[in-house]
């Protein structure tokens, strides 16, 4: 389920359902729209879960942006991955 603080799959182009390859999102919110449709067959594919770090996310989310392209780039200093239990 797309849930705040999942990774999820997104398509290059939102035309074709085919097109999920590299691209992907964190839902910094619930988006209920996006889980798997089976009318549509239509659903982004969850992979993943933030642990620490989601208002990190949730600030760049809320960068101003231009047809979904930020104005100013906001800058990523570091990151680090946590091992898995």
């Amino acid at each position: 389920m797309n849930l705040a603080g999942t990774i999820a799959t997104v398509p290059n182009n939102d035309d074709d359902p085919d097109s999920f390859r590299s691209a992907f999102a964190i839902n910094v919110g619930d988006n209920p729209e996006y889980d798997f449709d089976q009318d549509t067959f239509f659903g982004r594919t969850v992979f993943g879960r933030i642990e620490a770090g989601l208002d990190v996310a949730a600030a760049i989310s809320r960068v101003a942006a231009t047809e979904g392209v930020p104005v100013d780039s906001p800058l990523i200093t570091t990151v680090y991955e946590i091992a898995a239990p």
